[in-house]
């Protein structure tokens, strides 16, 4: 069996934590990066490319006028697609769980989340195809 010994543990941190500083290093240097990543709002972060672009024309010169929106529009993407993605797991995970019979009412409590969380995820992805 293997033991759990300090330096085990970092090794392994540092190799979980590895391919996030890879995409971290990334993202300086390429905005798509910062569209393909699951995050709300990450308009600022984009925003940064243009704004140093505007003081020097010559850095990153492939960003052309269309692209800020085509990114914005891959990042909300890419969001609702991980959300739904967590919606799916939550749904199977109250399908596995349905059997349980004790005092607990942790279906009901799953399904009344998995119920809210479909209807607010439903009703923000119909506004920003509104939009």
């Amino acid at each position: 069996m293997n033991s759990y010994k300090e330096k085990s543990v970092l090794i392994r941190l540092a190799l979980v934590l590895l391919p996030f500083q890879v995409v971290g290093l990334l993202g300086i240097f390429f905005p798509w990066v910062f569209a393909l990543v699951p995050v709300y709002a990450s308009e600022i972060c984009l925003c940064h490319f243009y704004s140093v672009k505007a003081r020097d024309p010559n850095k990153f010169h492939y960003l052309g006028d269309g692209l800020m929106t085509a990114m914005q529009i891959t990042n909300v993407f890419s969001f609702n697609l991980m959300n739904f993605f967590f919606l799916y797991c939550m749904i199977f995970m109250v399908y596995k769980i349905r059997h349980i019979n004790d005092c607990t009412m942790i279906k009901q409590e799953c399904t009344v989340i998995c119920l809210w969380w479909l209807f607010i995820s439903t009703i923000e992805y119909l506004a920003f195809i509104a939009m």
